[in-house]
């Protein structure tokens, strides 16, 4: 498959599991325990459990291989789920500790997408530090554009809805996109 073409498909099956993530942050509420933090990785694991695992089903729709987009989409999921989980308190406690709205998000969520980007090293045909380069600039970008939309949107329900979905893609994009450069690189 052409290298555009997995960069392409990364970056829709990360915004489209963005977007299942906003879905489910939805129905369960922002705030339903009340200590924020448990709240926040709940709702952080379940976005990084959505995101994860559609870009590890990515890899397997790329190779046409359905035991590939299983075992990627799982392994995905589940590090998308811890990535969340640290992630999205890591993000609150330093947008709260030190008043860094788009630097504490991106720095969260750059963490999340490192975690993200381990799977694509494990399952992907590339080596380990390429996913987890490419997940992190990921993160860190996606993570500052959740920011910035959930700021400018004058209605912060569409705001985070298009946050998580540049998160997502963001994530899946650059994963791709470093693997792919490095090897034309190399």
């Amino acid at each position: 498959m052409n290298r555009r073409m997995r960069t392409y498909y990364y970056a829709v099956f990360g915004a489209i599991g963005g977007l299942i993530g906003w879905q489910i942050s939805n129905l369960l509420g922002l705030s339903f325990i009340a200590n924020i933090y448990l709240s926040e990785a709940i709702v952080g694991a379940l976005v990084g459990l959505s995101i994860g695992l559609l870009i590890g089903i990515a890899e397997g729709v790329i190779t046409r291989n359905l035991i590939q987009a299983g075992k990627s989409g799982l392994l995905g999921g589940i590090l998308g789920l811890v990535a969340g989980a640290i992630g999205l308190p890591l993000s609150e406690w330093l947008f709260q500790t030190v008043g860094a709205g788009m630097v504490g998000r991106a720095l969260g969520w750059g963490l999340f997408g490192l975690l993200i980007g381990v799977a694509e090293g494990i399952f992907g045909k590339s080596q380990l530090w390429k996913g987890l380069l490419g997940g992190l600039l990921g993160g860190v970008i996606g993570g500052s554009l959740l920011e910035a939309s959930r700021s400018l949107m004058r209605d912060s329900f569409v705001g985070k809805a298009i946050g998580l979905i540049l998160l997502g893609a963001t994530v899946g994009a650059f994963i791709s996109l470093i693997v792919v450069l490095l090897a034309r690189a190399w």
